[in-house]
């Protein structure tokens, strides 16, 4: 499964095991992939770093992770009647109950790279609304993580991308992240490539100030914030936050089945693969960039990789990755229900990120 370029990186016990870049930064031009200074888009492994946002403001107290978000939203009204409040943490487990949890079509990206749209006017302009009773079902939730951004600057009263930057990435080192287009970032900026391997034009996103998918950083960078997920909060002399807020943040607080745990406090749990050990991830995908985290707390081991063109290698590499060095014998046990137990399924099923998704089962 060919892709142009990419960084993996496989931390373990405080240490960086291997951070190595594969392949070009651009087809045409040859330029080798640098794991130092090369700039990927993560895409939606950006979450992570705007629940960790939360879980910083929640430690001061300046956010309470279960009262109602409405106090936290600078003047912009909630669109709720279901009678429960919406709260913070049904926006970190994606339990929010919104009718509508991804931005209009078109809208993710823009060729202006002049261009600049406000987070709290994007917030306002995409407002959804809550129509199923918050923690009541889980559904991916990209506004659910916009959300948690727009919070994080009005309760801190500096813009999203200031504060993570104030916050996480300086204290960590992180001196190649953003989650804004910079000179740097642009001059360092791998291309993203389309599935035939042509050049994609530069893009910016919309908002521009995207908590929930603009993170650009370096695999070195990473490094530092898996290995500071994995130290219970601290890298160096640097605290971003207490052990036991990461633990929290770390543990499992959503699952769609009591066998099919699903998200954390910004993670989420890979499907298929067995309990133990216990993994937790986060994926994403923009166009041209596709990119996955894994983080194995118990063993203290850590995972990323990204590169410059959407395609599966991610889910290859993860699973051999696991298949090696954390084996797994167990076989998987294939129930052989009659017609009887069968009948309580059946009926018509709709998906509830994507309506037009249908199944019926009789």
């Amino acid at each position: 499964m060919e892709v142009p370029g990419a960084v993996f990186v496989v931390v373990k016990d405080g240490k960086v095991l291997l951070q190595k870049g594969y392949g070009t930064t651009e087809v045409k031009t040859g330029k080798p992939v640098d794991p130092e200074k090369t700039v990927f888009r993560i895409a939606s492994v950006s979450k992570v770093f705007a629940a960790t946002a939360v879980m910083q403001l929640a430690e001061q107290g300046k956010i309470d992770l279960r009262q109602d978000v409405q106090q936290y939203m600078g003047g912009v009204k909630l669109r709720n009647d279901t009678g429960s409040p919406l709260t913070m943490e049904h926006l970190l487990t994606h339990t929010t109950g919104f009718d509508v949890v991804d931005p209009p079509p078109g809208d993710i990206v823009t060729a202006d790279l002049s261009a600049v749209t406000p987070l709290k006017d994007y917030v306002i302009k995409t407002m959804s609304a809550v129509v199923r009773q918050p923690g009541e079902a889980y559904k991916y939730d990209n506004f659910a993580s916009m959300l948690q951004g727009y919070i994080v600057e009005q309760v801190s009263g500096m813009p999203f991308h200031q504060y993570v930057r104030d916050h996480i990435f300086k204290p960590l080192g992180m001196e190649n992240s953003q989650f804004v287009m910079t000179p740097d970032m642009k001059a360092n900026l791998a291309v993203g490539h389309t599935a035939t391997g042509e050049k994609l034009p530069p893009y910016n996103t919309v908002p521009t100030d995207m908590p929930q998918g603009s993170m650009m950083t370096t695999g070195s960078d990473m490094a530092k914030f898996m290995l500071a997920q994995l130290n219970e909060g601290k890298l160096g002399e640097a605290r971003i936050l207490r052990g036991s807020t990461v633990q929290d943040m770390q543990s499992v607080h959503t699952a769609i089945h009591p066998k099919v745990p699903t998200m954390t406090y910004g993670f989420e749990l890979p499907y298929g693969r067995a309990s133990e050990p216990y993994v937790i991830s986060k994926g994403g995908d923009m166009p041209g960039f596709t990119s996955w985290m894994w983080l194995i707390p118990e063993h203290k081991v850590g995972g990323f990789i990204v590169y410059n063109k959407n395609s599966g290698l991610r889910t290859e590499l993860f699973n051999a990755f696991m298949d090696r060095y954390f084996p797994s014998d167990r076989k998987p046990v294939y129930l052989n229900p009659d017609k009887e137990q069968l009948a309580r399924f059946e009926g018509t099923y709709r998906d509830l990120r994507i309506a037009y998704l249908t199944a019926r089962s009789r």
